[in-house]
């Protein structure tokens, strides 16, 4: 059975959470996937697969001890061989070395459990600069063909860039729909303020709020919207709001189902 593949997509605060918890709780199971899953993996891996990071030391050859295991911990985390021969034989090296000289010493007198921002867009721009911008992609459609769902749909999370979604948006063969949430800065700003998840998100002023939507990230969210499938205001009740999702996903399945 084909599943609708369905990506949320909007400025800080718009509403993209509560839709992705309104889907789930209609479809119960449905499964979310993020960017961010196949860079944390790769994170966990690296502290798994080499011990001798926790006691702050860096292997000094790579070719000794961390590309022996490095086209795996890539395969398991992004879901395809990019150390392979050929083509990417090169750049697997060339990031190998990126590994190991830039990004390990980084930690050399600490290695936490959990990626920090940082460490996520650290790895991430190195996988695409040497991978291709679509790696992050790939490894998407990869975890999602894997996840042996039931439920009619999977939910695609932390899209903001159209590079990141390019192939699911032009390939006629993946069920893809990219809908993006929208609300008045305002609105956007009442609630980025009571959600405050964040230190200091209490504390902004609107003055402040517009001025981090300025950022070149959130730009780049706000060109997705010409390219979405169905575009959802969430300027008014959260009723209005589950009412007009509720009818666009349920348009969406249907069409995928069919």
């Amino acid at each position: 059975m084909k599943k609708l593949m369905l990506g949320f997509a909007g400025e800080t605060s718009s509403g993209k959470g509560t839709a992705t918890d309104l889907v789930k709780a209609w479809y119960p199971g449905t499964p979310s996937f993020r960017f961010s899953d196949s860079l944390r993996d790769f994170y966990r891996l690296l502290l798994q697969n080499f011990p001798q990071l926790r006691e702050h030391k860096v292997p000094r050859l790579f070719e000794d001890h961390v590309a022996v295991r490095l086209v795996e911990i890539l395969k398991q985390s992004f879901g395809s061989d990019l150390g392979a021969t050929g083509t990417r034989y090169v750049a697997f090296h060339e990031f190998a070395y990126w590994l190991v000289g830039r990004f390990m010493p980084l930690h050399s007198g600490s290695w936490p459990e959990t990626a920090s921002t940082a460490d996520l867009q650290g790895i991430s721009t190195a996988v695409r600069k040497f991978f291709g911008e679509d790696t992050l992609e790939r490894a998407i459609m990869f975890r999602v063909a894997q996840s042996g769902i039931e439920q009619p749909c999977v939910i695609i999370e932390g899209i903001r860039r159209m590079v990141d979604i390019s192939t699911l948006m032009n390939d006629p063969n993946v069920p893809f729909r990219l809908t993006y949430v929208e609300a008045e800065p305002s609105i956007r700003f009442e609630r980025h303020q009571l959600r405050n998840e964040k230190p200091g998100d209490d504390k902004l002023s609107f003055a402040q709020f517009l001025e981090l939507g300025q950022a070149e990230a959130e730009g780049e969210i706000r060109s997705l919207r010409p390219h979405a499938h169905a575009i959802i205001p969430n300027d008014g009740t959260p009723k209005n709001f589950e009412r007009r999702l509720k009818k666009v996903v349920m348009k969406m399945v249907a069409e995928i189902l069919q």
